[in-house]
């Protein structure tokens, strides 16, 4: 009989019962029980990987620990819930297939670069999908000595050497020129990137904003994206 198909295992035979009830053993009766054990192990999955399953197994809402990888020729499919997740390791891999990272609800504190800056409030939220970041940031000041260029840093990740992202800009703004207009460009800085504020005139001409001073209060927002 070996498994019941709810997997008890169930033997044919009671050998202390049936010396209580006069029941010699016998050949038969040997084989038919060994058979049930012969048949028992082999429905098992061999931890050499002698054997596979045939059918899906039901895990009854436990974890599979140390595994290596998945492997699958078909899709890898999470439950139907609102409560399954996917967790990444979120451990930088230099393989081009593989991903290798995922953040959400990211904070962080942006700066102006330079001098001293009396700031009203600042924030930065950002999202991470592997060598990719976005984001925004907003900073409300007053004064600042900051002077020019206007830097914006401690952005949440190392950029890569070769950035060269352009970012809009949206601007509240003391002796902002008229007929100008507003970028942002992402600079790499060694490795610890910063935000460049330029004023953009006559459609090709790019110069650096000045952090304005002054006791009005001032905003910028800003969305980017950058490359990791």
């Amino acid at each position: 009989m070996a498994f019941n198909g709810s997997g008890i295992f169930n033997r044919l035979y009671n050998w202390v019962q049936d010396a209580a009830n006069g029941i010699a053993i016998t050949a038969s009766r040997m084989d038919a029980e060994t058979q049930g054990i012969a048949d028992g192990l082999s429905n098992c999955i061999t931890k050499d990987g002698q054997s596979a399953p045939s059918a899906d197994i039901p895990f009854n809402n436990h974890q599979l620990l140390n595994v290596s990888g998945i492997t699958t020729t078909t899709t890898l499919a999470l439950p139907q819930s609102q409560a399954s997740t996917l967790l990444i390791n979120n451990s930088a891999s230099a393989t081009s297939n593989v991903f290798d990272w995922t953040e959400k609800n990211g904070t962080f504190t942006p700066a102006i670069v330079g001098g001293s800056t009396t700031y009203i409030a600042r924030s930065g939220y950002y999202t991470r999908l592997a060598n990719e970041c976005f984001g925004e940031l907003t900073i409300t000041w007053t004064n600042s000595t900051a002077g020019s260029p206007f830097y914006i840093n401690a952005l949440p990740f190392t950029a890569i050497s070769t950035t060269t992202e352009v970012f809009p800009v949206w601007l509240q703004y003391q002796n902002f020129t008229a007929g100008t207009y507003v970028v942002a460009r992402l600079l790499y800085n060694a490795g610890s990137p910063q935000i460049v504020l330029e004023e953009i005139s006559n459609g090709t001409t790019a110069n650096p904003l000045t952090v304005s001073t002054g006791a009005l209060q001032k905003t910028v927002k800003i969305s980017f994206k950058y490359r990791i």
